[in-house]
């Protein structure tokens, strides 16, 4: 088993790729030829809030990863709601009834029933903090994807490749930056399947670590350590463009280091009182967030202005007025919103280069 120690993303995704490159075996796949490391792989995050990948040869799609994570936290499985960040993205994910067979955050919130919860659909987010909340110490925080009864031996477009996440508060981490709470909230999510650059060190990275940080909020705590153990660790053939990165990832841990910083999503208070209602109000902001987009019209500034949590507020919102402005081809207004945005924020930063990528 390989181990990856990275500070966050940016140092994951050079370390990784270069692995892959330097050891991977050619195998095929049902999406064509992969290269696969012959055993599995843990990436360990330090500092997994700095989860914005800042590689230009990467070009990753911020717009499309923050809003797949809120889309996420709103336990939604309508992937139509994603085209307008990537085209066509329903056409590839979408099953014969329009719906995606194994989105995460359906799993995460309404998928599983349970006789006595609301509506019978068991939210695991509330379970899990509440455990965590009643025992700190318990080892029997867990948190599934992977459901057997649909899942096996279906030939489905969808499937999760994450199946599983286990939670550990600790008084002490790993972390190089620990915060003033009483406990810290680990993370380790298990993986059957982790394509390297749009899983791990893309989509994972970004929404995993956003429902670290949020569970752990709901149970009055900080996100710690994000560790992904990836059973099976590969890239596609076709990603190869992409691998100069491996000379060139270290920007973005310059960036953290001297520019940019990340936003605490449930608040900047490290009351444990304080983090359980800013973790509340991302939730509820999620939802009316995605229910005000639902027709795919541009976001109305009356709503925007009802966000109640400081993360939808100087984050989500100015990054989805700013991805309105783009798509009505006004770049430059674009780039103006999200100028806009607190002082050194990494969305606002990735965001800027992205799209000035595109006027060149």
């Amino acid at each position: 088993m390989d181990i990856i120690y990275a500070r966050n993303v940016n140092d994951a995704y050079a370390e990784g790729t270069a692995r892959i490159l330097k050891h991977g075996q050619s195998e095929p796949s049902r999406d064509g030829p992969v290269f696969v490391m012959p055993h599995p792989v843990v990436t360990v995050y330090n500092r997994p809030w700095e989860r914005v990948l800042m590689d230009p040869v990467r070009d990753a799609n911020p717009f499309f990863q923050l809003m797949e994570s809120v889309w996420k936290l709103a336990g939604r499985r309508d992937p139509q709601w994603l085209d307008r960040y990537i085209r066509k993205f329903s056409e590839r994910f979408a099953e014969e009834g329009g719906e995606m067979h194994g989105a995460y955050g359906y799993r995460w919130r309404r998928h599983f029933n349970r006789e006595g919860s609301t509506y019978n659909q068991l939210d695991q987010f509330a379970e899990v903090a509440e455990m965590l909340r009643r025992d700190p110490t318990t080892r029997r925080a867990v948190l599934t994807m992977w459901d057997p009864v649909i899942d096996c031996n279906l030939p489905s477009r969808d499937l999760p490749c994450n199946t599983h996440v286990y939670f550990r508060a600790l008084r002490e981490c790993d972390s190089v930056e620990f915060r003033n709470v009483d406990h810290a909230l680990d993370i380790t999510v298990c993986c059957r399947s982790n394509d390297a650059v749009m899983g791990a060190y893309g989509a994972n990275a970004v929404h995993m670590s956003i429902m670290g940080e949020v569970i752990a909020g709901l149970a009055g705590m900080r996100l710690g350590t994000y560790r992904q153990v990836s059973n099976n660790f590969h890239m596609y053939e076709r990603d190869l463009a992409n691998f100069s990165v491996t000379k060139s990832s270290g920007i973005g841990n310059e960036y953290y280091k001297e520019q940019i910083v990340a936003q605490p999503i449930c608040g900047e208070s490290d009351d444990p009182s304080s983090l359980e209602i800013g973790a509340k109000l991302v939730l509820s902001d999620s939802r009316c967030l995605c229910e005000a987009l639902d027709g795919g019209e541009p976001l109305d500034m009356a709503l925007a202005q009802h966000a109640k949590s400081d993360w939808f507020r100087d984050t989500v919102i100015p990054m989805q007025r700013a991805h309105d402005a783009y798509r009505r081809g006004d770049h430059a207004g674009a780039i103006e919103l999200l100028a806009r945005m607190p002082e050194r924020s990494d969305w606002s930063a990735a965001g800027i280069a992205w799209i000035e990528r595109r006027m060149k």
